[in-house]
């Protein structure tokens, strides 16, 4: 059996794709492996037997080009939705890095046979894909049918709570969203016949009509035809948003001979399974919160860092002091825009809060302290030598038990993360639905809101949110007790999302 990967988006995208492919491949049942990763995510992917990595042929920081120079974007500028505004950008991400990849990944997928009976044993027998990726992964399927009776089954992998639902709005709904899933196990919650999935499928509507128009321009220079996406325009192979694209959101069968799952890759620890969710909805749970890649070894220096800290007395007030105090605090913005690390040291210093710093932004800052003549800032500078530590990566299933909080923009993957080491999450949001969950955490105790935005960060921020997270310490701990102990309902009861998503699809494929 055969399986192939698209992962596109940040390290929180591409994490849970390689954690699946190393639960997978201890599978008897999976021969091959194949996972598209971008170029700056390789080191990500597990090197062992049955994986295969290719590259995409674009990083993380290409992303931001969208974001920049082309806003607003064409497509859904002025809207009354700004999340509408943010899909006109999206989709120029879709239509522009990552469709015109199709022809390399078909080739991995499909491969050229030898004789028209090697074509039904080579093709793949899933794909599984990132959001990003979901209409190249349909586009796949669809050129794939035309060779197999039956095309090979795909797997769309959400990291939020996107399958729409009665029981909570879309992220984008802010504060319509925070009440109806903090309220969702308490006698005050909303009346459960409410129907909340128009504010999932209006977004859904706006993101494929703005597609076909990258669907057009690459029609219009590509003599291969797009099967799926020409459909639109001819009868005989139709892909329809209301016949298509709904049913297969909400977790039904299509009428175009597809075979759509939708993956919910969030614990139901934090955010409850959709109640009204289709037979086709896979709710998993997370899928890389402990992943550590075959063959890690933590940095030696990192090792020392975190063994001096631990014989050294943090000084806090004895009412705060808890074992987890003892641990450095942890800030990491993964790929999001950061230049603040400067201010972030000087809040430490002042809270006298040793500290790991992760990512590329954050590598410099001890060096741009130490030119800094300012008199002033000499204590400082011997202060962040002795209790900062930078390093520019590192699997946070293996560093944050080893720290007291951490301190993100709230991405998923940094968000559950952070929850299974049983620690408080301190956000800066960016974007997306980085808001969502920075107050959603906040409102049940497992996390502090720093700041309205990322852009906003000040040191008085910094200094505050370690405050606020200390007090939080306790119910994060009992939270990550939980989540240790896998997903908490139903078949999946005590079972971890690798496993139980490697389960489906073996079984799936088998049937």
């Amino acid at each position: 059996m055969r399986v192939l990967f698209v992962a596109v988006g940040s390290r929180g995208d591409a994490e849970p794709f390689c954690s699946l492919a190393a639960s997978l491949a201890e599978s008897a049942e999976i021969d091959t492996i194949d996972i598209f990763v971008q170029m700056d995510l390789i080191h990500l992917v597990p090197i062992i037997p049955k994986v295969r990595f290719h590259k995409l042929p674009f990083t993380q920081m290409d992303f931001y080009k969208y974001a920049g120079a082309r806003k607003p974007p064409q497509a859904g500028a002025g809207h009354g939705n700004p999340r509408v505004n943010f899909l006109g950008i999206v989709t120029d991400i879709m239509g522009e890095l990552v469709l015109p990849c199709l022809a390399d990944v078909l080739s991995v997928a499909m491969p050229t046979p030898a004789t028209a009976t090697e074509t039904a044993t080579s093709c793949v027998d899933a794909i599984v894909a990132s959001s990003l990726a979901r209409q190249l992964a349909l586009e796949l399927a669809g050129q794939l049918q035309l060779t197999r009776t039956k095309p090979p089954a795909v797997y769309l992998v959400q990291l939020q709570p996107l399958v729409p639902t009665k029981n909570f709005p879309h992220f984008s709904q802010h504060d319509e969203c925070l009440k109806a899933l903090v309220n969702a196990n308490s006698k005050a919650a909303p009346d459960t016949t409410t129907d909340y999935v128009e504010s999932y499928l209006e977004l859904e509507r706006f993101q494929f009509d703005f597609l076909l128009v990258h669907i057009d321009k690459l029609l219009s220079i590509d003599d291969k035809a797009l099967v799926v996406w020409d459909g639109y325009r001819k009868p005989e192979h139709p892909l329809e948003f209301a016949k298509d694209m709904v049913p297969a959101l909400m977790g039904y069968e299509t009428s175009n001979n597809i075979d759509i799952w939708m993956v919910n890759a969030v614990s139901t620890h934090l955010i409850a399974a959709p109640s009204d969710a289709g037979p086709k909805v896979l709710n998993v749970g997370s899928l890389a919160d402990s992943y550590i890649p075959a063959g890690f070894e933590p940095p030696v220096d990192l090792v020392t860092f975190l063994d001096t800290i631990k014989q050294t007395t943090v000084a806090v007030p004895t009412d705060k002091r808890k074992a987890a105090d003892d641990r450095p605090a942890c800030f990491g913005y993964g790929s999001m825009p950061f230049d603040k690390a400067e201010l972030v040291v000087e809040a430490l210093y002042e809270a006298n809060c040793p500290a790991i710093l992760v990512g590329s932004a954050m590598m410099s800052v001890l060096d741009t302290i130490q030119l800094d003549k300012n008199h002033a800032k000499l204590s400082l500078t011997a202060w962040a030598k002795n209790n900062i530590h930078c390093v520019a990566g590192i699997p946070y299933a293996w560093l944050l038990p080893r720290c007291s909080m951490m301190f993100s923009h709230g991405g998923a993957g940094v968000v559950h993360a952070t929850l299974r080491a049983g620690i408080p999450s301190v956000i800066s949001p960016l974007m997306g639905d980085q808001f969502m969950f920075a107050d959603y955490l906040q409102a049940k105790g497992w996390g502090v809101r720093a700041s309205s935005s990322l852009g906003g960060l000040t040191k008085n921020d910094v200094l505050q949110s370690i405050g606020k997270a200390r007090d939080c310490q306790e119910a994060c701990r009992v939270l990550g007790d939980r989540m240790a102990k896998g997903e908490p309902v139903g078949s999946n009861s005590g079972k971890f999302g690798p496993d139980i998503l490697t389960e489906a699809i073996v079984s799936n494929a088998a049937s």
